[in-house]
């Protein structure tokens, strides 16, 4: 019995739709490296365009861009190993003792006598070096965690890398076919290509944002660093900006190496370094990123910061590139609507 065409025409939309539901599910554990490579074959289009005109070939172009890629994501880890890593090397092969950590806390001014007795209290009647490994024995489970998660996120960034290779190989292809099948849902070929050029635009500011913050972490920071004599300050410059681009990852770095200057050059410069490099990092976080992300498509930058808390709240922390995608986006289709209703008005239609 043939199907009527009434049932070819919901058949087939159900059909697509629900192989479109098993290939995002089967393909869910890697929804965040696939995010990642296509808005950053997104953000190289432009760059790729100009090295055709140049008489480059695609793929040379696009090989190219890969390895540009991969060397902003490796040269970074690099500088870390081999700057910062010695520092904390050498404290951990040379640990000071209970009585001189107890010591530092001690000249903190009000808290300092109860903080060095907590510090001793901690510390027990084990040396430091003793007080580390038991630490170390207690919490493997933690640490061999932590391992997984490191080779889960060197998988990613290769999936990631492995992404947007193939995107912008067959960028044309795939544009192509995306605006064709859009246009065959909402059946407005100008409503379709305004919002893909809308949605490339909020793509290449978020991440055009996420890169100027880095580098404004790390050259911030790195100053401080270098004004209060911390040791291998360019490879924790380096680790302060690549933290940046996760929620509490700059902390995370400020704290160990505020540590390390402790052992190293006393209270002061901990502080100093503790505190403004805090100060840069609430600057990056509440004003620069939001007015980089918002300056090019023009949006308000508490609605910006919004976006990006909220994406994720939402997400998580793929979150920090959808969410602002996903207002910015929104809000450039709500302000076109609004220019093609007014001019509509003023036309008499």
């Amino acid at each position: 019995m043939m199907p009527t065409a009434l049932q070819a025409n919901v058949g087939k939309p159900l059909t697509l739709g629900a192989v479109a539901l098993l290939t995002a599910w089967v393909l869910s554990p890697f929804a965040t490296p696939i995010i990642a490579g296509a808005c950053m074959a997104v953000v190289s289009q432009p760059y790729l365009q100009k090295a055709l005109r140049l008489g480059i070939s695609l793929r040379i172009a696009v090989l190219l861009n890969t390895l540009l890629w991969f060397v902003l994501l490796a040269l970074p880890a690099w500088l870390i190993v081999g700057g910062a890593a010695p520092a904390l090397a050498h404290v951990l092969h040379n640990p000071p003792q209970a009585d001189e950590i107890a010591g530092w806390f001690r000249v903190i001014p009000f808290v300092g006598d109860s903080a060095a007795q907590a510090v001793a209290h901690l510390l027990g009647s084990n040396s430091p070096a003793e007080w580390l490994k038991q630490w170390l024995t207690e919490h493997s489970g933690v640490l061999k965690d932590s391992a997984k998660h490191l080779w889960i996120l060197i998988l990613h960034i290769a999936v990631a890398l492995l992404v947007m290779d193939g995107i912008s190989y067959h960028a044309g292809a795939l544009s192509s076919a995306l605006e064709r099948g859009l246009t065959r849902l909402t059946g407005d070929a100008a409503f379709v290509g305004a919002a893909l050029n809308l949605c490339a635009q909020s793509i290449q500011s978020v991440l055009g944002g996420m890169i100027g913050v880095a580098l404004f972490c790390g050259v911030g920071v790195g100053l401080i660093m270098l004004g209060v004599g911390l040791p291998y300050a360019v490879g924790w410059a380096v680790a302060v900006a690549m933290a940046s681009l996760i929620p509490m990852g700059t902390s995370i770095v400020l704290v160990i190496a505020s540590v390390m200057l402790l052992a190293t050059h006393g209270f002061v410069p901990a502080v100093l370094l503790f505190g403004l490099g805090h100060g840069v990092v609430w600057i990056a976080d509440f004003w620069v990123r939001p007015y980089l992300i918002g300056a090019r498509t023009h949006t308000p930058l508490l609605l910006t910061l919004m976006s990006i808390l909220g994406g994720i709240e939402v997400f998580g922390l793929i979150g920090l590139i959808l969410g602002p995608v996903i207002v910015l986006t929104a809000l450039g289709l709500w302000r076109l609507w609004e220019r093609s209703h007014v001019d509509d008005t003023f036309s008499g239609t």
